[in-house]
């Protein structure tokens, strides 16, 4: 709150908002790309043992 109430003050509200969005989407982004690659390689690697068992 007391971050906003200076940021405006200082006149950068409009940008405050925009950045902390994309911010947020970027850690986002990142955090979808890291579980993504988690759940191919836990995929693959199930696939492989399976296949090696056979």
């Amino acid at each position: 709150m007391l971050l906003c109430f200076f940021l405006g003050y200082f006149g950068a509200h409009h940008y405050a908002g925009k950045i902390i969005m994309i911010i947020t989407l970027d850690c986002l982004g990142i955090w979808a790309l890291i579980k993504l690659f988690m759940i191919v390689s836990a995929k693959s690697h199930m696939i492989y043992i399976i296949n090696s068992n056979a």
